[in-house]
């Protein structure tokens, strides 16, 4: 047997031992290697041993006990986390990441006071920081300083105009602090053909609770030279986390709004940010009742909201279907929006100002909308829309739709 070819493989094989064996004793090269783990195979019980083996290499080596501090946050084990924080950020307090995790155990222990020290001393340091401002934000509001929590959102919101957390953060805690909302809209339709115009005017006035929100709707309206007037009361009761209703029931003098309007609707939420409705109108004139049946399908997308509506209606004449889609775009905070709709309706069914049907071969819309916070808690919006309607005999009648709104939350 030739001696050489038997050992040499094995000289090779002891060689690249050792090579892994000085490497692995390489502190910087471990940490590497942790990263790795954590952050593209998020391995955190690896990135962790990887990261403790380094340490016993360098125990001053404050990039690896930062990340090992964080990677015990990840890995749900704060109480591992909070000491090695609490030393790094000892000798190095400008350590951004070590600071925001170590606010994060204190937050995630109900130590709001000490998450909120920490938070400040950021903010001393980078008083533009979001993720400070955040944080202090949470650390208020577990303080129950809701007021002071409105401010900081104010202020990422000013940092960044399209900060998600602030937003939606913001809208809840305006309606908490700020329950009442009165809303005052009008809304004026021009046509081509001999017909006068059109006016609405509405006032509405909704409050928010912890089972819901409720509210009434006075509409004041002028159709054909003559005037009605419209009452609505309203409310969104919250059924469970992910179910709500909408019920409203309303009345007017019967010149060309309902006698009697009643309406019910059930809302859920479903998986990948996806919302279904279903719902029944039922309609009253003097001699004349229909009653649509409703169904919706609503998808959020960051800052962008997608639903399309379809509305049954059935009646002594035929039956119609009219279809929607609606598109909202958040330009900044909630209440800073511009929308899109577009409407198609077949074989419909509408009522003049006698309460009689008067049958709709077809009909299309499109509009937009837009709203803006103006300063504080008060809004204004307005919108214009087209409409094109066809009824039997072939007469049409072209529809120029213009609206405005403003509103104030207190």
């Amino acid at each position: 047997m030739n001696l050489r070819v038997f050992f040499i493989p094995i000289i090779l094989l002891a060689i690249s031992f050792s090579a892994t064996a000085q490497q692995t004793e390489d502190p910087d090269v471990l940490f590497r290697m942790a990263r790795e783990s954590a952050f593209e195979n998020e391995d955190y019980k690896e990135a962790i041993a990887l990261a403790k083996q380094a340490l016993e290499l360098a125990p001053q080596y404050l990039d690896v006990k930062e990340f090992l501090g964080r990677v015990y946050f990840w890995n749900n084990q704060p109480n591992l986390a909070e000491p090695l924080l609490e030393d790094v950020l000892n000798k190095e307090p400008n350590r951004e990441y070590a600071r925001i995790t170590l606010i994060d155990v204190k937050l995630g222990k109900n130590q709001y006071n000490e998450g909120l020290a920490l938070a400040n001393t950021g903010l001393s340091i980078d008083p533009t920081n979001v993720f400070f401002l955040l944080r202090k934000a949470a650390a208020l509001s577990g303080l129950n300083e809701n007021n002071e929590v409105v401010e900081i959102y104010n202020e990422v919101l000013r940092i960044e105009p399209n900060n998600p957390i602030a937003t939606a953060q913001l809208r809840e805690l305006n309606e908490y602090i700020f329950p009442w909302a009165v809303n005052a809209s009008t809304n004026h339709s021009f046509f081509q053909e001999s017909i006068d115009p059109w006016y609405q005017y509405s006032v509405n006035l909704s409050r928010k609770t912890q089972i819901g929100s409720f509210g009434a709707l006075l509409n004041i309206g002028n159709r054909f030279a003559l005037d009605d007037q419209q009452i609505q009361i309203y409310s969104y009761p919250v059924l469970s986390d992910k179910m709500y209703a909408y019920l409203s029931a309303g009345t007017s003098n019967n010149v060309f709004y309902p006698k009697l309007q009643l309406v019910g609707s059930l809302y859920r939420a479903f998986p990948k940010r996806f919302e279904g409705e279903i719902g029944y109108r039922f309609l009253r004139f003097n001699q004349i009742e229909a009653s649509i049946i409703t169904a919706s399908i609503l998808k959020f997308e960051r800052k962008n909201r997608f639903a399309v509506r379809s509305f049954f209606t059935i009646n002594e004449i035929n039956t119609g279907f009219t279809a929607l889609f609606n598109y909202r775009r958040i330009l900044s905070m909630s209440d800073n929006f511009i929308e899109v709709n577009l409407g198609y309706g077949g074989n419909s069914a509408q009522f003049n100002s006698s309460s009689e049907i008067v049958d709709a071969k077809s009909s299309s819309s499109a509009g937009i909308t837009i709203q803006h916070r103006i300063v504080g808690r008060l809004v204004a919006g307005a919108g214009v829309s087209y409409s094109y309607e066809q009824f039997r005999g072939n007469t049409e009648r072209n529809r120029l739709d213009l609206s405005a709104n403003i509103g104030y939350r207190f």
